[in-house]
This record gives C-alpha cells, structure tokens and sequence, in this order.
C-alpha cells in the first residue's frame, strides 16, 4: 500500500474489516520512522541476476527507480512476490505464519529488515 488511501466501494470485501485494515496500517505506519532513500520500484527475483563465475549480484530493471522515497516498499513487495510466486496465494498465509516450506527465508528476511530498519517489521499489517 502506498500513498494516499483510499476506501473503494468492493462488494467483495467486508468493509468494516477492509475498514480497521485501513486503519491499522495508517497507525503503524505513523509509528515508523523511515529516512527517504533510493527505491528500486520493482524488486523481486526475476530483476536480480547472480553471476556465480564472477560471485556478483546485478539488479536490473531501473524504470521504477526512485532517488527518494520510501526503501521499505521493496523488501515488502520482494517478499509478497516471492510467495505467491513460489506457493500461490492458497500458501501464503502459512509462509507467513511459520508454516509454509518459504517460512524460514521469510523469517531469515525478517531478520535483516528488522536490523537494518531498526523496528519489527509487522508483515500481517503490511501485506493486506
């Protein structure tokens, strides 16, 4: 979810939960202090290329590139990304719940994003 939200009529959705979702995300949102940098836009695995003759990693792919804006927004789209890709979305929820065959990649990620943001990264709230 990015910039300004907006409450589209679905009829698909229960809009009271898509309501509190809404909601909940804003205030997390509010309680993380996030320093603009560079974001990539589209990053997920087909855009990072691994050379293992040279043991280098390329990521290409620089059309959505941001000079400044909000870096959280790839690892959570790296993540969302590769789990639907990898399972579909009926596994989705177990990866994220530690239960899927990616959960010990998603916690590992996890890990990493959580130190070098410096915050717990609520993925439930994220990914809805």
């Amino acid at each position: 979810m990015r910039g300004t939200l907006k409450r589209w009529d679905r009829p698909d959705l229960n809009k009271t939960e898509y309501v509190k979702w809404l909601d909940d995300y804003q205030l997390y949102m509010k309680t993380l202090r996030i320093d603009k940098t560079a974001e990539h836009g589209d990053f997920w695995l087909k855009n990072i290329l691994i050379d293992r003759s040279e043991n280098k990693i390329n990521v290409i792919d620089w059309e959505n590139y941001k000079e400044e804006s909000n870096p959280l927004f790839d690892f959570v789209f790296f993540i969302i990304v590769m789990l639907v890709l990898e399972d579909g979305i009926e596994q989705f929820r177990d990866n994220l719940n530690g239960r899927g065959k990616l959960s010990s990649i998603v916690k590992e990620l996890k890990v990493e994003i959580d130190n070098y943001f410096g915050f717990k990264l609520n993925l439930d709230i994220l990914v809805r």
